[in-house]
Formats: structure tokens, C-alpha cells, sequence
């Protein structure tokens, strides 16, 4: 069995954080006796983080006695479908199971199941934990990714909420950085989200490791300059840059970008999504003002790990409906920005205090 060999070969780092893994059936999903469905993929050779993020997981389940189930499929890009077999396995799957989601890139869309993987798991009341684009992470720093995982889940989840209520009732955001970063905000009336890592209640889900919390912007209220010296991300992946991105904002879209490789990146990735979009005019919208709380995890040039980063927030271009916004189109790339100051009504927040 492929996780087996997996385990043999890198026992000694997977029991290291089996304790973290364990967790998170425990403390994130509060698992019983659901059915458990971890889908995943091999990689690239030096490139396998997402297989070893899936054998942890079933290594948990068996340490536990958690029925469970494991597939590996092709990694996927973005516009690419699910392989039948993950398909098939979603839907013989009973309702009010649970989905883990460990890939290299993108999960796949899921043809005739339908195109949203979220309204799939609400409609079948399974809960869902999601681990994207572990691809671009070199296996050397499988340490650093499953470090981030090590967190007390239920305290940073209570300051998180202290942050969502004070984004909750402000009337402006303000992100500043050193490196020239100055984009502004009208948030006034929008409520904010969050992804801790816990879920427990039933269709519900959401990303490990935790934690942010977000808006999705109003569509035409976003103005600044955002200076990404963090990681972005495009259809290609997610880089950390070594010339830092410059994205100009006007009226809630990016209308000029510096010369760089990511900048060059993002372009041709908006220029697909153009493309293929049914609303090619939201492609270039800033749909996601984010800020990371977790004090474990490390920029290493994989989104899911980097905006979920202590000292961090990230914008985000493209869809942001799923969330509470009005943004529909085929994309949703997220943009780092380190060492930031973040500014709710031009008062300086505290994140390590909050």
C-alpha cells in the first residue's frame, strides 16, 4: 500500500508530529465515527510534502481506529477535473463523513458532482479540512509545514474572533510595510471571516493550517500600492519573490504591475482566466484583505502556509462569493505582504496582543 511505504520511508519525521495530527481529528474535527476520505497525490520527485501530509493523516486514523480511506491521483492544475476514481470515492461516500484534502496544487474540479467542491460538502453535510498547493514546498522543509500545525487551536481561535469583532466594526483598513506597501480599505458594514481550523459543525470546512481572518472587500474600494515580498501566487504556482511584486490599485483593481517573474506570472495567468471567464472584467479585482495569525508558521512559497503566517496579510485577486462577496469569476490567487502595520479606522493594531 502506498502509505505504508510512505510511513516506512519517513517514519521518524511522521512520528514526530503524529501529536499534531492526532489533533486535529481530535480538536478540529471532534471526529467519532465518521468515514474519513484523505485524497492526495505523489508530487514531484524532492517535491512530495502533500504524500507525507496524507500518511500522517492515515497514520493517525489507524493510530485511532478511525475508518478511513486513502487515494492518490494525477496533480492537477487549476481548469484541470478530478480523476474518476476520487469522484466515484466522493460520492459512494456516506453522508456526514469527513474529506481531507492534502495536493500538490489543485484539488480538480468534479465534473458531473458539480463545479464548487464547498456546496458539494455542505450538500452532503460532510465536514472538510483543505491543504493546497504544497507542491512548490522542497521536501527538506516538511518540518516547517508540519511545525504549523502545532498550535493551540482553541486560543488562537478566541483571537481570532477578538480580531474578526474589531474588523467587524470598523470603517477602514489600512495595510503598510516598510517596502512601500500602502493599500486602503472602505470595510464599513462587512463582516469578517474565519479560518481557524476548527470545524465541527456538519458541511462545514475549511483550510489547515490555521488561522486568518478575512473580508472579502467592497468591489470598487480598494486603492494603494501592495508591495509582495512575501510569496504569490498564480496559476503556475505560488513563488517567493526574489523582486518583489508591485501591484497598483484603483477603484478595487490591479491595473499596472512592476517588472518582475511574478508579475510576469500573474499576467499570463490573468490573461488565461480572461480567456475562459464568464466575467472577465472580475479577474483583476481585489477580492480578499487577509491577516495571519499563526505564530508557528513560515513563509515557505506555499499560500496555504504563508497567509496563515504571524506578522503577514495577503490580498487576493479574482472569486471571493463563497465568502460573503460579489465577485464571481474562475480564479482566486492569493499575494503576501511581510512585516506589516495594519490599520483599522488609521488606529495601529497590536496582533500579538490582540
Amino acid at each position: 500500500m502506498i502509505t505504508e511505504k510512505i510511513y516506512h520511508s519517513n517514519k521518524a519525521l511522521i512520528d514526530k508530529h503524529m501529536t499534531s495530527f492526532a489533533e486535529i481529528f481530535d480538536v478540529c474535527l471532534n471526529a467519532k465515527s465518521e468515514k474519513v476520505l484523505i485524497i492526495s497525490d505523489l508530487g514531484e520527485p524532492g517535491y512530495r510534502i502533500a504524500s507525507l501530509f496524507a500518511c500522517g493523516y492515515a497514520t493517525a486514523c489507524r493510530k485511532k481506529n478511525i475508518s478511513h480511506k486513502v487515494i492518490f491521483q494525477d496533480v492537477k492544475k487549476r481548469g484541470d477535473t478530478a480523476d474518476d476514481k476520487v469522484i466515484d470515492a466522493l460520492l459512494k461516500l456516506p453522508p456526514q463523513s469527513i474529506v481531507l484534502v492534502v495536493v500538490s496544487n489543485v484539488l480538480g474540479k468534479l465534473g458531473w458532482l458539480g463545479r464548487s467542491f464547498r456546496k458539494y460538502m455542505k450538500s452532503t453535510n460532510h465536514r472538510f479540512l483543505s491543504s493546497t498547493g504544497l507542491g512548490s514546498i522542497p521536501d527538506g522543509k516538511a518540518n516547517e509545514v508540519f511545525s504549523a500545525l502545532d498550535i493551540d487551536y482553541k486560543k488562537i481561535d478566541q483571537r481570532a474572533k477578538r480580531l474578526k469583532e474589531k474588523l467587524d466594526f470598523a470603517s477602514t483598513i489600512k495595510i503598510v510595510t516598510k517596502n512601500g506597501t500602502n493599500v486602503k480599505s472602505d470595510i464599513k458594514g462587512i463582516k469578517a471571516k474565519i479560518a481557524s481550523g476548527i470545524y465541527k459543525e456538519k458541511g462545514t470546512g475549511g483550510n489547515i493550517p490555521g488561522t486568518e481572518v478575512y473580508i472579502a472587500p467592497k468591489k470598487t474600494r480598494v486603492e494603494g500600492k501592495a508591495v509582495i515580498d512575501g510569496s504569490s501566487k498564480s496559476r503556475e504556482g505560488t513563488m517567493v519573490p526574489d523582486i518583489p511584486l508591485v501591484m497598483h490599485i484603483k477603484e478595487g483593481r490591479v491595473v499596472k504591475m512592476n517588472e518582475c517573474e511574478a508579475a510576469r506570472r500573474l499576467e499570463r495567468s490573468f490573461l488565461w482566466a480572461e480567456e475562459k471567464s464568464r466575467n472577465p472584467k472580475n479577474v483583476r479585482r481585489i477580492c480578499e484583505i487577509g491577516i495571519g495569525l499563526n505564530p508557528k508558521a513560515k513563509i515557505l512559497g506555499s499560500t496555504i502556509i504563508d497567509e496563515k503566517t504571524l506578522g503577514t496579510a495577503h490580498i487576493a485577486v479574482g472569486s471571493n462569493y463563497w465568502f460573503g462577496g460579489n465577485i464571481h469569476t474562475i480564479i482566486h490567487f492569493d499575494q503576501v505582504m511581510r512585516d506589516v502595520k495594519i490599520y483599522l479606522d488609521d488606529v495601529l493594531l497590536n496582533l500579538k496582543n490582540i
